[in-house]
């Protein structure tokens, strides 16, 4: 199993995975370093804040250097061949 703190990840889920057949096309963090913040659900109340927090998120959220930051990865596969 493959998480985002696990230090082969990216190396790994951006190649073929031959056990299932699939190509990855796309992989994301999820939340980035989001989680990191004591308040993220203050500011998710708050529209401008949430926007600020969104936004950052989509910034990062394929930044190859930072994808093992975040608790969460979300890997889109096509199937290989």
């Amino acid at each position: 199993m493959l998480s985002a703190g696990s230090p082969t990840c990216t190396r790994r889920c951006k190649g073929v995975d031959g056990r299932a057949g699939l190509a990855i096309a796309d992989l994301v963090s999820v939340e980035g370093p989001a989680f990191l913040l004591a308040d993220l659900a203050e500011r998710l109340d708050d529209p401008a804040a949430r926007a600020v927090v969104l936004d950052s998120a989509r910034a990062l959220e394929r930044v190859h250097e930072l994808l093992g930051i975040g608790p969460h990865l979300l890997a889109t596969a096509i199937r290989a061949g």
